[in-house]
């Protein structure tokens, strides 16, 4: 998953995107145990993970992302951005 910033005054402006992945299908629960026998974890996708909403923290330029994970979970992480 990657993000990208707008600009608030014109949306339709592009201020900064992402240059790696921020998150990345790594938990049984995100890709269901690669299609696994036995998997406890139930979903619809393997190997998915899609942003719900990016909260903004106190520290600068950091958010809290809660998202969604094989299509069967909900999960929350903390990222910071950096300029560049």
């Amino acid at each position: 998953m990657r993000y990208v910033i707008l600009d608030g005054a014109d949306p339709s402006r592009i201020v900064q995107r992402s240059q790696a992945h921020v998150l990345v299908p790594t938990y049984a629960y995100e890709t269901l145990c690669n299609g696994a026998a036995g998997c406890t974890y139930r979903g619809e996708r393997k190997n998915v993970i899609f942003a719900c909403s990016a909260t903004p923290l106190a520290a600068a330029d950091t958010f809290r992302l809660f998202f969604g994970g094989g299509d069967g979970s909900v999960g929350t992480a903390v990222v910071g951005v950096q300029q560049y």
